[in-house]
C-alpha cells in the first residue's frame, strides 16, 4: 500500500505510534474481509428473528453521524453473521465526545463499541472506569485504531482570516488573543464593519472539540508543543492567556455542529471564528445551507500546534461484551475501514481516510477552505494528570453567566410536572460555577416578582417554594426576563447573558401577541445581547412557538417532561 504524502498525514502516524507507546495501545487490522459491495447493496429478504439476530451497540461521536449512518445502514442490510451464525444489527447512539464516559462508569448505556472524536477522550474512560471498579480492574479501553482523521482547526470567515494575513501567514492563538483583548475590537485590523471579536468553541467537559481547544490555548500560552505540566497549566500568565481568549466566547455548547449551524444561521455578526473540525469547514462548501453564506469559511491550523480528530474505534473490554459481539465489532471496523467506505467519508463528508492506501485529494484542499499540507505542528498528549488540570482551570478562567431562570407555574404544572420542575432546576443550579450570577422569575397569569440576583445557590429556596395555580402569561414573561436580563448585558459585558424559560402550555394571559413578542427580541447579529433557552414541558407546549423564540435570540429550544428534565437541563448547562 501506498501512503499519502502528506507531511501532516506522516506526522500524525507518529502522534498514534506515541499513544500507543503510551498505554492506549494499537491493535493490527482484523483479517476479516468487509461485507462485499454486492452483498451490502440487496434488501433485506425478510427481517431476522431475535434468536438469529445479534444486536451490535456502538456509541459514536455526532461530529461523524451523517457518514457513520449511511456506513452503518448499508452494512445492516448486508446481513453479515457472526462466526456462529447470526445476523448482525448495529444499533447506533450519536453523541458528544466525553459525555458518555459518565453513563458507561453508570452502567445507565452499555455500548460494545465506542468511538469518541478523539482518542485523548480514552484514557479518561480507563481512568474513571478503573477508579470506580478498583485499582485491580483491568482498563476497558485497551485498544483502538482510527477510523477516520480530521485535524481541529479555527473556522474563520474568510475576508477575517485575510485581515489577520491569511493565506500568507500562518495564524495562531496569539493573534486571537490581542484581537479578544482589544476594545477596538476588528477595527484594530482595519474593519469596524466586522465589530468585537466573536468566538465560539464546545464545553471542554461534554465535547472533544472544546477539551482539545482548551489544551491548545493552554499550550500556547507557555510555547510548548509537548511536556505541558500541571506547573504549566497554573502558570499566573497561562492563566491570563486563557482567560482573555474565554473573555470573547459568545457561549459554550455541547455540539461542534451546533457552532457550524450557528455560523452558518447567523452570520459574521454572531460569530467571528470557533473551534471545529476540518471536514466541518469543508463540509460548508460540499454541502452548503439552504441560506447562501455571505463569505467563504477557511480552516486556520494554529501556528502554535493542534491536534487530530482521528475517531478511534474501542471494542470495549467490559463484562457486556462478550465473544460474539466483539466478533461482529471486528466485522463491523472491516466494512468501515474498507476502500469504498474510506472513499466515501473523503469525497462526500470531508474526512482524511485512515486506510492509508487511500489517497488524499479533492475536497482536503484550498478550493474547499482546507490546506492538505496541515497540520505541520501537533500538540503531544499530555498526562492525565495535566489533562485533568486543564479541566480545572477552565472552570475558573471559563467566560461567566448571568441567568434569569422562567419557570410557568399555571395550574397545568401541578402534580409531577412541578415536582420534575424543582428537581430539574436545583440540579442545574448545582453545574453552574458559584461566581456565576442567577435570578428566578415565576409566573402563571401575573409575572411573579424576581428574586434579587446572587449567587446560582440563592434561588433554591424560590425553587423549592413553588406551586402550580393561575393561567398562562407566557410572553409577558418571557419579554420581561429578556428585560431584566438586558439590563444587566448593558452594565456587564463581561458574562455571557441568557434566559431560561420553561412552560408546559400556550400563552392565555399575556398583554402583548406573540408577535409583538418577536418583533422586540434581536437576533445575536443585530446587536441582541441575550440569548433565550426555551423548553416545552409536555406535550401540550406550542414547539413551533418556542422554537421561534430560541431560534430568534440566538438560543435553542428543548422538549422535556418530568422524566427527561434533568437531562434537558444538563444540556443547557453545557452552553456556561
Amino acid at each position: 500500500m501506498k501512503r499519502p504524502s502528506s507531511f501532516a498525514l506522516a506526522l500524525f502516524q507518529l502522534f498514534v505510534a506515541a499513544l500507543c507507546f503510551g498505554g492506549l495501545g494499537c491493535e493490527k487490522k482484523p483479517s476479516d474481509p468487509a461485507p462485499s459491495p454486492s452483498n451490502s447493496a440487496k434488501p433485506l429478504a425478510s427481517a431476522p428473528s431475535a434468536d438469529s439476530m445479534l444486536t451490535l451497540d456502538v456509541v459514536f461521536s455526532s461530529e461523524k453521524k451523517d457518514w457513520a449512518a449511511e456506513a452503518i445502514k448499508d452494512f445492516n442490510a448486508s446481513q453479515t453473521k457472526t462466526a456462529d451464525g447470526k445476523v448482525i444489527q448495529v444499533k447506533a447512539t450519536y453523541g458528544g465526545s466525553v459525555e458518555p464516559i459518565d453513563q458507561i462508569i453508570a452502567g445507565t448505556i452499555k455500548p460494545h463499541v465506542f468511538s469518541p472524536a478523539s482518542s485523548l477522550v480514552l484514557p479518561l474512560l480507563n481512568d474513571q472506569w478503573t477508579g470506580a471498579k478498583g485499582a485491580t480492574a483491568k482498563p476497558i479501553v485497551g485498544s483502538s485504531e482510527p477510523l477516520v482523521l480530521s485535524p481541529v482547526v479555527i473556522a474563520m470567515w474568510k475576508p477575517m482570516a485575510e485581515s489577520l494575513g491569511y493565506p500568507a501567514k500562518k495564524v495562531g492563538w496569539k493573534e486571537l488573543v490581542e484581537l479578544a483583548k482589544s476594545p477596538e475590537g476588528w477595527k484594530a485590523k482595519g474593519h469596524p464593519e466586522f465589530g468585537d471579536f466573536k468566538f465560539g468553541h464546545t464545553h471542554p467537559g461534554y465535547s472533544n472539540s472544546g477539551l482539545i481547544a482548551v489544551l491548545a490555548e493552554n499550550y500556547a500560552a507557555v510555547d510548548k508543543q509537548r511536556d505541558l505540566d500541571v506547573t504549566d497549566v497554573n502558570a499566573q500568565k497561562t492563566l491570563d492567556f486563557v482567560r482573555a481568549i474565554e473573555g470573547a466566547v459568545v457561549h459554550y455548547g455541547r455540539s461542534t455542529g451546533f457552532f457550524y449551524d450557528d455560523l452558518t444561521a447567523h452570520g459574521p455578526g454572531y460569530l467571528s471564528a470557533a473551534v471545529l473540525y476540518e471536514n466541518v469547514v469543508i463540509g460548508s462548501t460540499i454541502h452548503p445551507p439552504a441560506t447562501p453564506l455571505p463569505f467563504p469559511l477557511v480552516a486556520l491550523y494554529p501556528r502554535e500546534g493542534t491536534m487530530w480528530a482521528d475517531h478511534p474505534y474501542a471494542i470495549l473490554d467490559a463484562p457486556w461484551v462478550g465473544p460474539a459481539e466483539k466478533d461482529a465489532a471486528l466485522k463491523l471496523k472491516a466494512y468501515l475501514l474498507s476502500r469504498k467506505v474510506q472513499e466515501r467519508a473523503l469525497s462526500e463528508y470531508g474526512f482524511r481516510p485512515a486506510l492509508t492506501d487511500v489517497p488524499l485529494g479533492a475536497p482536503v484542499d484550498v478550493a474547499h477552505g482546507a490546506d492538505p499540507k496541515e497540520p505541520q505542528t501537533l500538540l503531544a498528549t499530555p498526562s492525565l494528570r495535566t489533562l485533568r488540570a486543564v479541566l480545572d482551570q477552565w472552570k475558573n478562567t471559563k467566560r461567566g453567566v448571568d441567568l434569569v431562570v422562567v419557570v410557568d407555574r399555571s395550574g397545568s404544572m401541578m402534580g409531577d410536572r412541578i415536582a420534575g420542575a424543582k428537581q430539574g432546576l436545583l440540579s442545574f443550579v448545582e453545574t453552574l460555577h458559584p461566581s456565576d450570577k442567577v435570578q428566578l422569575m415565576t409566573f402563571n397569569n401575573v409575572i411573579d416578582p424576581p428574586s434579587p440576583e446572587g449567587a446560582p445557590g440563592s434561588i433554591i429556596p424560590g425553587i423549592n417554594s413553588m406551586f402550580a395555580d393561575g393561567g398562562t402569561a407566557l410572553y409577558d414573561a418571557v419579554l420581561k426576563g429578556r428585560d431584566l436580563a438586558d439590563t444587566e448585558a448593558k452594565s456587564d459585558k463581561n458574562h455571557i447573558h441568557a434566559v431560561v424559560v420553561l412552560t408546559d402550555g400556550e400563552d392565555r394571559d399575556s398583554k402583548i401577541t406573540y408577535d409583538d413578542l418577536l418583533s422586540k427580541l434581536a437576533p445575536p447579529e443585530k446587536g441582541g445581547a441575550v440569548r433565550i433557552f426555551t423548553i416545552g414541558y409536555g406535550d401540550e407546549a406550542n414547539a413551533n412557538i418556542l422554537g421561534a423564540i430560541a431560534k430568534k435570540s440566538g438560543g435553542a429550544y428543548y422538549h422535556g417532561d418530568p422524566k427527561s428534565i434533568k437531562s434537558v437541563y444538563d444540556e443547557i448547562a453545557s452552553f456556561f
